[in-house]
């Protein structure tokens, strides 16, 4: 089994490989971005970003194995060793006209330039080979001090890309940071902008900020900057009138991203839920997985009993029962001992199951059309169905005779019933 720190030693050596590379051709070059910040508080890193002097052309042409990932805008991905590091020349950038990107991009010669153009001072950090940190922006010290500052003037950072407010908000949900005073009125000032932003990418940053080790400071910073009232579509939704504390106060006790959103979503109008997922643009299997738990939810709701969970497994499966335990037992609707022999109900109900579906009956439509002689129609689905359910729900042997004399007293209860 391979060691995970060993991995990210040898990634960064290669790294260093790529600065040395750089520099030897008469190039400045550093590690920049998120690298530097995650490895200043021994957090797990995972993409190795550079920054250099040398513009693509030269990259390109120092390097044997490169893509050009953004050429235009001063990107190429350098292979070293079949590892893919990210080389951006120092750039400056001009107005952005559609709160994403820059009118256009000038190549500068020195790191304390581009380091100017980047969001918030923990992000504004670079580092030599030799391990120097070049920080003009005192990005080191707001890790210390566990804040979010905004690199220069704030307001004029997220008129830029308004959605860089949503990232100072993810970011301190992943740090348990709190946002410098300056850079927290600049969000409740432009809040109104996030509405130009595409909802895909503000999709991403609540993902984010539901799988950080903090939603709930998301959450509540979400609700108190009045950024959430700003996400496209979301006005003509009751997302913006919820109990957010209520969210908070339950959303933290769970690492489960599924029932933290769950959390959200319960305090909503359940008209609203198709509009937020649509507006958010949830995947399929997003959309299933929240309609199957407030399934599982809709069914547990009226009570914990076997009947009631073998309808939960039969409808929506053991996860999203076991889900549901787990739920009623943050929300204190059970106690930690109820939780845990109700976990093992349900996978004892589950193991018992003799059928969950038509396809595990012991007998098939073929079947019914040979034994009772009749050409298949609707019928066949109406006691494939009836059986299935007095399999599940009151114990008829799931065999093939069985089933067959079952069927035929099915069959017999729908004539009488024609005559009458």
């Amino acid at each position: 089994m391979f060691d995970k720190k060993e991995l990210i030693m040898d990634k960064i050596k290669l790294g260093k490989k790529v600065l040395n590379e750089l520099e030897h051709h008469g190039y400045k070059a550093y590690f920049v971005g998120g690298f530097i910040r995650d490895l200043l508080l021994n957090r797990e890193i995972n993409d190795i970003d550079i920054a250099t002097d040398a513009h693509p052309e030269k990259v390109m042409s120092i390097f044997s194995k490169t893509i050009p990932t953004g050429k235009k805008h001063g990107t190429i991905t350098v292979l070293m060793e079949g590892i893919p590091f990210e080389v951006t020349t120092f750039r400056s950038e001009g107005k952005y006209l559609d709160y994403r990107h820059p009118t256009e991009v000038k190549f500068v010669s020195n790191i304390e330039e581009d380091l100017s153009r980047r969001d918030f001072t923990i992000n504004a950090i670079a580092m030599s080979k030799n391990e120097d940190i070049i920080d003009p922006f005192n990005g080191k010290k707001a890790l210390e001090d566990g804040m979010i500052v905004a690199v220069g003037n704030p307001e004029k950072r997220f008129l830029e890309d308004p959605l860089r407010m949503m990232r100072a908000i993810r970011f301190a949900s992943q740090l348990n940071f709190k946002i410098e005073e300056q850079t927290y009125r600049a969000i409740v000032a432009k809040a109104p902008y996030l509405r130009y932003i595409a909802t895909e990418r503000i999709k991403i940053e609540l993902d984010k900020i539901m799988v950080s080790k903090f939603p709930e400071i998301g959450i509540k910073l979400l609700y108190e900057t009045t950024l959430i009232n700003w996400v496209k579509g979301f006005e003509h939704t009751s997302i913006t009138r919820i109990n957010y504390e209520e969210v908070c106060k339950f959303i933290k006790l769970t690492e489960d991203p599924l029932i933290r959103w769950f959390l959200l979503l319960i305090q909503i109008d359940q008209k609203d839920h198709s509009l937020i997922m649509s507006h958010l643009r949830f995947s399929n299997k997003e959309r299933d997985n929240v309609k199957k738990i407030f399934q599982a939810h809709s069914i547990l709701e009226a009570g914990l009993e076997e009947v009631n969970f073998k309808k939960c497994l039969v409808e929506t499966g053991e996860s999203y029962c076991l889900k549901l335990v787990k739920i009623f037992f943050l929300l204190g609707h059970i106690t930690e001992s109820e939780k845990n022999k109700l976990i093992k109900k349900v996978m004892r109900i589950n193991g018992d199951l003799p059928a969950k579906e038509i396809e595990d009956l012991a007998i098939s439509g073929r079947d019914l059309i040979n034994h009772f002689n009749q050409p298949g129609g609707p019928w066949i689905k109406v006691i494939l169905n009836r059986l299935l359910e007095m399999v599940i729900y009151d114990n008829l042997a799931n065999e093939t005779n069985i089933l067959l004399q079952q069927a035929k007293l099915i069959l017999e209860e729908k004539k009488d019933e024609g005559k009458n």
